[in-house]
């Protein structure tokens, strides 16, 4: 029977992370606690292009402040990781509300400020996390060299019937270091994706906010071009909404509901823009065609 060698253990610390949620005491539960309650009605008067409505709702689950981010503990990093995270996202869900609604000015006043939080958190967790997840990764290495290291004496020990006492012992070794693999890898990833996902929404907010920035540019160089009124926003407006053939070219009802709304913000006076909307929204019917008249003969 071989003899295990270098049988050494690291004592397996478990960073007390088995928690579902953070501790109801935690910086940010409230916001998190309110944002969870009321983003899924908002997600659903967006999605019905009910999105003036939704907006004031979106900005009042906004944070009232930004909780410090705890490095004091590997339970405290993740937390505040995904408190971070969820800040991001309550400010994104801003943004599809403002821009929904035609706001795509304040639309980027919230995409741009999740890109702030999320910058923040990616350099407040980078060492941290790091440290974490290399500490993780190198228990499971540790445990991964020792099993190789007596992978035969393993082998021979697992397929043996009945086993002496100090066999016995040895087994529980082997499970230990099993133990260390499992949760070495487990851990490593664990805090691996905190990293990864707070980079993930960075770079998704980076993109939209540049991409409603792009819109905003090309639409004001678009009204200042406009020939006959250069500049002015009503004129640019009523053109674009007396313009029958740009309007059916347009195939999506969503996408001529989000145009509709965007040209409301820009000419709120405008009836034809207003009525239009509401027809497509189910809210006014259209309005009749008025046949020509016909001329009396005499």
């Amino acid at each position: 029977m071989r003899m295990l060698t270098h049988l050494a253990l690291t004592v397996l610390l478990s960073p007390a992370l088995l928690q579902a949620q953070a501790p109801a005491a935690a910086p940010g539960a409230a916001f998190s606690q309110q944002f969870k309650a009321g983003a899924p009605e908002v997600d659903r008067l967006i999605a019905a292009f009910e999105t003036r409505e939704a907006l004031p709702k979106a900005e009042s689950l906004l944070p009232t402040g930004k909780p410090i981010y705890d490095k004091s503990s590997a339970n405290s990093v993740h937390v505040s990781c995904w408190t971070y995270l969820e800040m991001g996202q309550a400010y994104a869900l801003a943004f599809r509300a403002a821009e929904g609604s035609g706001q795509w000015e304040k639309a980027l006043v919230h995409i741009n400020k999740a890109v702030e939080i999320l910058k923040e958190s990616r350099e407040a967790g980078k060492a941290p996390l790091t440290e974490q997840a290399n500490y993780w990764k190198g228990i499971g290495a540790e445990a991964k060299t020792r099993m190789d290291q007596n992978a035969d004496a393993i082998k021979e020990l697992k397929a043996k019937v009945k086993l002496e006492d100090y066999e016995t012992e040895s087994l529980e070794r082997v499970k230990a270091w099993e133990t260390q693999l499992t949760e070495g890898e487990k851990w490593s990833k664990f805090f691996q994706y905190d990293m990864d996902r707070t980079a993930s929404d960075l770079d998704y907010y980076e993109k939209v906010a540049a991409n409603i920035e792009k819109r905003i540019k090309s639409q004001q160089e678009e009204i200042e071009a406009y020939k006959p009124h250069p500049g002015s926003k009503d004129h640019w407006v009523e053109a674009v909404v007396a313009t029958r053939s740009y309007m059916d070219s347009i195939p999506e009802k969503a996408d001529k509901i989000n145009l509709l709304y965007r040209l409301s913000v820009l000419d709120p006076e405008n009836k034809k823009v207003e009525q239009n909307l509401m027809v497509l929204l189910g809210k006014a019917a259209p309005e009749k065609a008025t046949a020509p008249k016909k001329s009396k003969k005499g």
